[in-house]
């Protein structure tokens, strides 16, 4: 399936982000493994000479991988010991370098001197019994070094998911630093931490898990902001998260959430106005039709 590739740019070719938006041809998005093996390529092509990037970001679900029954014994949607999560990352872990081997070395060490990091959205989706069991993971991928640095994920689950998926039990890893500059990645939903509706009426572990973050928000000051988002279709699905993030958090330098929306003969918006309303700072754009 041929990929077509569009790029923004501005003068500075500097980026703290480069952001991959995924374009359906038509009502479904055809992005499976095989169709977004070209993608590397394609950025690499339509790269204005001397263009650098600190952090490629993808979509959440841009890699999918099973989750095996024998790993999900035990396994609790808010309790996963420290061996599980190792044996589940490990699985993903032989997901993304799979992928990246049929990418291909050349093409990831011309993409190195392009890009310094891909942080790569992945989800995991088994069942143990008659239960369906979810992982949302994000890996950051050292392009320099060829090999995966860190792990984190998704902590702060949809209404409709609290009772399948497995939140990531490590909040700080949330938090790191590339290139001397702090960063915090977000799993899709993650965003709406920030979202200031409703939060006084948040109880339990959700009450916890938002508190806690929000204090290592604070305490981190983070400078650059990456989410990775499943489907995007509306250029106000995440303007409130975003909006409380910036009131709550006047360190961020850049952000951007990683896209995936259908062909625009199918929305009521423009994809433009969708991605301008998901990002700040200098970030580098590039869509993929497939």
């Amino acid at each position: 399936m041929t990929i077509r590739a569009k790029s923004e740019s501005i003068k500075n070719n500097d980026f703290q982000i480069g952001r991959i938006t995924i374009e359906g041809k038509s009502i479904i998005i055809h992005d499976t493994e095989k169709n977004l093996i070209p993608v590397f390529k394609e950025i690499i092509n339509n790269a204005p000479k001397g263009t650098h990037i600190g952090i490629l970001v993808t979509t959440s679900a841009f890699l999918m991988f099973d989750l095996p029954e024998d790993i999900l014994q035990g396994i609790k949607v808010d309790s996963v010991a420290p061996n599980q999560l190792k044996a589940i990352e490990d699985i993903a872990s032989k997901t993304i370098l799979d992928f990246l081997d049929k990418v291909g070395k050349p093409t990831l060490s011309q993409l190195s001197k392009i890009a310094e990091f891909i942080s790569i959205g992945i989800d995991g989706k088994g069942k143990i019994g008659r239960s369906i069991r979810i992982i949302e993971l994000s890996a950051i991928y050292d392009l320099k070094n060829g090999k995966i640095i860190h792990w984190t994920g998704k902590f702060y689950p949809t209404a409709t998911q609290a009772g399948n998926l497995i939140r990531f039990p490590k909040i700080n890893s949330h938090f790191l630093t590339l290139d001397g500059k702090r960063v915090m990645i977000l799993a899709c939903h993650d965003l709406n931490v920030f979202h200031p509706r409703g939060k006084e009426k948040i109880t339990g572990w959700r009450s916890d898990s938002y508190n806690e973050f929000l204090a290592l928000a604070r305490k981190d000051k983070p400078q650059i902001v990456i989410q990775h988002t499943h489907l995007t279709e509306n250029p106000r699905t995440w303007t409130n998260g975003w909006k409380g993030m910036e009131k709550l958090l006047p360190s961020v330098e850049s952000y951007a959430g990683g896209i995936r929306a259908r062909n625009e003969d199918y929305l009521p918006y423009e994809l433009d106005e969708i991605c301008k309303s998901t990002k700040k700072g200098n970030v580098y754009e590039f869509t993929f039709m497939v």
